[in-house]
């Protein structure tokens, strides 16, 4: 019963989310396991992508600088209605 004003989608190349995944040091953050994470994001998660996109609700954002930088974007691409 939610209506969505925007779904944001954060752009990151493969290999910096997995230089990232190994940076946090958990146990279990390994390269093989953070490849099998993106292996099912993009089988579960990425078709949603584009039926948020087909609904004019997608903001595809570049994830790929500071915190506070993508933050930034974020909010920018929420009000403008936009991808940045």
């Amino acid at each position: 019963g939610v209506q969505l004003d925007a779904v944001v989608s954060l752009a990151v190349p493969e290999e910096s989310l997995i230089t990232r995944a190994l940076a946090r040091g958990r146990e279990d953050d390994r390269v093989e396991v953070a490849r099998e994470r993106l292996r099912v994001y993009r089988e579960q998660t990425e078709p949603l992508v584009e039926h948020y996109r087909g609904l004019g609700l997608l903001r595809e954002v570049d994830g790929s600088a500071s915190i506070e930088r993508v933050t930034s974007r974020i909010l920018d691409a929420v009000a403008a209605g936009r991808a940045v």
